[in-house]
């Protein structure tokens, strides 16, 4: 085996070893990232969640104070038609309440929407160490050559 194929195989092999190191390592960046990236969905979904439960029971308990009101002045003879306050007041906590479902299901829609597209982003990243390795090993075998060919010209050059 001459010099030129010796530095050829071991550049390549060096080349190989290193892409395939170096994918490997993007590949557990990637999956770190991935996992940060579901933790902060989840959180924020939970966040959501909470904002409207607290929502919803705030608008339930201001029903219920409008209630209380419609109820006093039934006792206090000056409400009118308390049957029609009071169905009101059903009727816009109703609307109120489906307000807050849909616009929860429109927020968990949004964040679903951006995880999905961050998850896309980060998995076309994602490189096969096997082919890293193989493409570097190349570009090894490759420069190998291309240095012992230059060797082999200066080495000619030289000889009387």
């Amino acid at each position: 085996m001459g010099f030129e194929t010796a530095l050829a195989l071991s550049l390549g092999g060096i080349g190989a070893a290193s892409s395939a190191n170096a994918a490997r390592q993007q590949n557990r960046a990637i999956e770190r990232s991935f996992e940060s990236q579901s933790r902060a969905t989840e959180t924020k979904q939970n966040q959501l969640a909470e904002a409207a439960a607290l929502e919803k029971r705030k608008r339930i308990n201001e029903a219920a104070q409008i209630e209380g009101r419609i109820r006093v002045a039934q006792g206090a003879g000056t409400a009118g038609n308390i049957r029609l306050l009071q169905q009101a007041n059903d009727l816009n906590r109703s609307i109120d309440l489906s307000i807050i479902d849909r616009n929860f299901s429109n927020q968990i829609d949004l964040v679903q929407s951006g995880f999905e597209a961050n998850i896309e982003s980060l998995a076309s990243r994602t490189q096969s160490p096997l082919l890293s390795g193989f493409s570097g090993g190349l570009s090894g075998v490759q420069t190998g050559l291309s240095i012992g060919q230059g060797v082999k010209n200066i080495n000619k050059t030289k000889e009387p």
